[in-house]
């Protein structure tokens, strides 16, 4: 494994601290995104990169932990470290790294499956509810994250770690989920939100990807709250002619006739309303 880890990067740079920068206002100092293929290949990108490679070269791989088979995962799911039986990784994890109170967000993409993983020191272990009081946050900083480090991930997949074989233990995970109360304030959220400057979204539909840009989001977002274009504009300041021109778009790209079925496409990918938008765009 050793040799294998010599053949790949493990990408840090200074622009993955920096897009990891507005997690920081709610005590995240953590943040691990891998990719996992169908082929079993898989990607790295972290802001603690020592962690990644302890991993590989602890065999921590070979546990079972999040190593299933892509199959076996559900479409979509989030689950608090605390919850996992098996610890050994995360004994490691809190000893040597100082990284603990962690929250894992599962992604399935037609090819492959995705983990967005959070996580903070030792001393801070009410951060557990913070997590689950604000998923919203989480999944914008995913969706913020992704447009950011778009470069960094197009390198990363050109240059993947080869596994041989899977792991066929069940991986050990309870994604029922107990919400906590939110203790952080309204101010500090909007705050961090507006830190994440998305300028693209990408939706999965029938295994393509369809990009959209952030006003047309923001169009699809007052067109879906029963807003006329006129409203959306005023709110958005742009003219009622340039709302029904980015909707026009969104229609185009989605191949819809008309606003009832582009409605019914949204509502199929589970976007109703403006809390679901970080968890249908990726």
């Amino acid at each position: 494994m050793r040799d294998l880890l010599n053949k790949y990067q493990i990408i840090l740079s200074e622009d993955i601290s920096s897009i990891c920068n507005p997690l920081t206002e709610f005590g995240i100092t953590f943040f691990h995104y891998m990719q996992r293929f169908n082929d079993n290949s898989r990607i790295h990108i972290s802001n603690v990169p020592e962690w990644v490679e302890h991993f590989y070269q602890q065999d921590f791989h070979l546990l079972g932990v999040l190593q299933g088979k892509n199959d076996n995962y559900p479409q979509e799911g989030c689950f608090l470290w605390s919850t996992l039986k098996n610890q050994d990784i995360y004994q490691d994890c809190r000893e040597y790294f100082n990284i603990d109170h962690g929250i894992t967000i599962i992604k399935k993409q037609p090819k492959s499956i995705e983990f967005f993983h959070f996580g903070t020191s030792r001393d801070k272990p009410g951060i557990e509810n913070f997590y689950l009081t604000n998923l919203d946050i989480l999944y914008r900083f995913i969706i913020y994250f992704k447009d950011s480090a778009n470069p960094l991930l197009e390198k990363a997949r050109k240059n993947r770690i080869h596994i041989p074989n899977y792991n066929n233990n069940p991986d050990i995970l309870d994604l029922s989920i107990v919400f906590g109360t939110d203790s952080f304030g309204n101010k500090l959220k909007q705050k961090a939100i507006a830190e994440f400057k998305i300028k693209k979204y990408a939706l999965n539909l029938d295994n393509e990807k369809v990009i959209f840009s952030k006003r047309e989001v923001d169009c699809l977002l007052g067109m879906l709250e029963g807003k006329q274009a006129s409203e959306i504009g005023r709110k958005l300041y742009i003219s009622k002619r340039t709302v029904e021109t980015h909707l026009d778009h969104i229609r185009q790209k989605l191949n819809c006739k008309d606003k009832s079925e582009l409605i019914k496409i949204l509502m199929r990918k589970g976007l109703t309303f403006h809390g679901q938008l970080w968890k249908v765009f990726s």
